[in-house]
């Protein structure tokens, strides 16, 4: 089966958020793709949202984040009585989007099935379409962008550390793209700014399907800090992307990087007639004016076209930092107004 074949006959990439698709099931690990998960799926699948009870919320309700934000509404209809701290967004994170892994209160299970997953994915889905001597080395690749996710790195320092070339590499990424396992995120150039890199920023689409295959627990991404932002961003856009595939007009997302990394926003969020909002990620539980210093750049950059920046973090307040850019709590995504 071709790839271009392939990516006709599924269903787009859909993960996590607070649309829910139709047709859940409950797969066992060892399953055919037309079943299991994202991967290559034939039916559309019912998707996550973690809201505080964890559960798989069947309907679409209350104003999509992404729409709050640009009326300059991020708050949620009231505060939480139980705000969620760092831990439990790590927690969140690692536990993914797969409704037969949240629904699963054992960490050892949801590990396995996740686990037996990945394997499905490279013994049987991926190499259904490239040949069956290619599943050692795709599972070594697909193992280092997991833990590179939501990270700009060097392409040939990812090829070399699962011992492909630049060729075999992009067959992989093709393959990946099309079970909707993973995705390049393209950075956004603008007239208005020089010196933006090129580089497009690679995302592992479930974060719990990442930190399966880079054997992550959360005491090994509470205790890297670099790990940590990644793995928090990852989280946030594996909570936007519905949001995104069902908005109308489209929503396109990018990431914006200067030469060195002098100026960078995690996740932008274009609408239409090019109006942008900027999302930077930390996993403090207290921001300042200098952690929304690059949404200020970009604001002062791009003038009426930077709709509004959120600094998504990890603490219960939301208040504006400076002129169209506030403090968010991760958790504002899934409340409703």
């Amino acid at each position: 089966v071709g790839v271009q074949q392939v990516r006709h006959r599924h269903h787009p990439p859909v993960s996590v958020g607070r649309q829910a698709l139709l047709d859940v099931e409950q797969p066992p690990p060892q399953c055919d793709r037309h079943r299991a998960g994202l991967a290559g799926a034939d039916h559309e699948r019912c998707t996550v949202v973690h809201d505080r009870a964890d559960r798989c919320d069947s309907s679409p309700s209350g104003s999509p984040f992404l729409d709050r934000l640009a009326r300059l509404e991020p708050q949620p209809i009231g505060p939480e009585s139980d705000p969620l701290v760092l831990q439990d967004y790590v927690d969140r994170s690692l536990r993914g989007a797969f409704p037969e892994v949240v629904s699963r209160t054992s960490a050892r299970a949801r590990r396995i099935w996740l686990s037996s997953y990945l394997d499905q994915m490279v013994t049987h889905d991926a190499t259904d379409l490239l040949a069956r001597g290619d599943a050692q080395k795709m599972r070594a690749y697909f193992d280092t962008l997991s833990l590179n996710t939501a990270g700009s790195p060097n392409d040939l320092t990812l090829y070399a550390a699962a011992g492909i070339n630049s060729k075999t590499a992009a067959r992989y990424d093709g393959v990946f793209e099309d079970l909707s396992i993973a995705e390049k995120v393209p950075p956004r150039f603008s007239n208005r700014i020089e010196r933006i890199e090129k580089a497009k920023k690679r995302y592992v689409l479930d974060p719990g399907l990442a930190a399966s295959a880079g054997n992550l627990d959360a005491a090994s991404v509470m205790g890297d800090h670099d790990l940590l932002g990644r793995m928090l961003d990852t989280f946030i856009l594996a909570q936007l992307r519905p949001e995104v595939a069902f908005s109308d007009p489209p929503v396109r997302i990018h990431h914006l990087r200067t030469n060195a990394g002098r100026q960078e926003v995690d996740i932008l969020a274009e609408l239409s007639g090019n109006r942008v909002i900027g999302l930077e990620v930390t996993a403090s539980a207290a921001v300042d004016r200098s952690d929304a210093k690059h949404l200020v750049w970009l604001r002062n950059e791009l003038g009426p076209k930077f709709v509004p920046g959120a600094v998504m973090h990890t603490g219960p307040d939301i208040f504006e930092v400076s002129e169209r850019v506030f403090a968010v709590p991760i958790s504002s995504i899934w409340a409703s107004r």
